[in-house]
């Protein structure tokens, strides 16, 4: 499975899905990623679209806080839209869902409250017959740990969201083991950490040589990530 950034223009973003469909063939899954870059008349346009290119999910086309457009959005198309990205505790998934605004459900074990909490979220998503593919931001070993001890015991699992970047230092040189490296990586699969609570063993003395840097403006696209579609 492959996922994809969009929000620069209608015609480029469904011509960008469409090239890539060309180019992996049918046997590779597609995410279409929206990042809130969409307002409700266009993107029923664009999902009208994707539709022909046979893509996983929609994620987060439009900002959450409006579920009844969501909603919309959701019964206009056969595209399957996913959110819970930004989604904390139990009481917001349950809205998602009662509100018809998602078909699949997009937990972090980092953010909605824990591992407790997040079980409680796929709970709820197994009484509704919904499926989970779970967000994992931070992109720490232990946020990656969290959440691939979270996919493994969650009912209606689907795929785990993963950063492929090959030099990602606190995903890897954190551990003393590199369980989550992309060489570890097998047929699509990364394999449980077995040993007690995450499995995992950090090595505190690395975070030393990564002190908190402010990030600064990484996109160029203007009004990306906010409605401008």
């Amino acid at each position: 499975t492959i996922k994809l950034r969009i929000g620069n223009s209608l015609k480029w973003d469904a011509a960008l899905v469409a090239g890539v469909r060309q180019i992996v063939g049918d046997d590779i899954d597609i995410i279409v990623d929206g990042k809130f870059n969409y307002t409700l008349p266009s993107v029923i346009r664009l999902a009208r679209q994707l539709e022909a290119q046979g893509v996983l999910y929609l994620e987060e086309p439009m900002p959450q806080y409006d579920l009844d457009a969501i909603a919309q959005l959701k019964a206009s198309t056969s595209v399957p839209i996913a959110y819970g990205e930004h989604a904390y505790t139990i009481h917001e998934f349950r809205d998602l869902i009662t509100r018809g605004a998602a078909n699949v459900l997009q937990p972090d074990a980092t953010l909605v409250g824990g591992l407790a909490e997040a079980h409680k979220v796929a709970v709820l998503a197994e009484a509704w017959g919904m499926t989970l593919s779970p967000h994992c931001g931070g992109l720490t070993a232990v946020g990656v740990a969290a959440n691939v001890h979270f996919s493994a015991a969650a009912p209606t699992f689907s795929v785990l969201e993963y950063d492929a970047t090959p030099n990602q230092p606190l995903r890897d040189s954190l551990l003393r083991d590199q369980p989550f490296a992309p060489n570890r990586v097998v047929d699509g699969c990364l394999a449980v950490p077995e040993a007690p609570g995450l499995g995992i063993e950090v090595d505190e003395s690395v975070l030393e040589r990564y002190p908190y840097q402010r990030r600064g403006r990484t996109k160029d696209l203007p009004g990306y990530g906010t409605p401008h579609l």
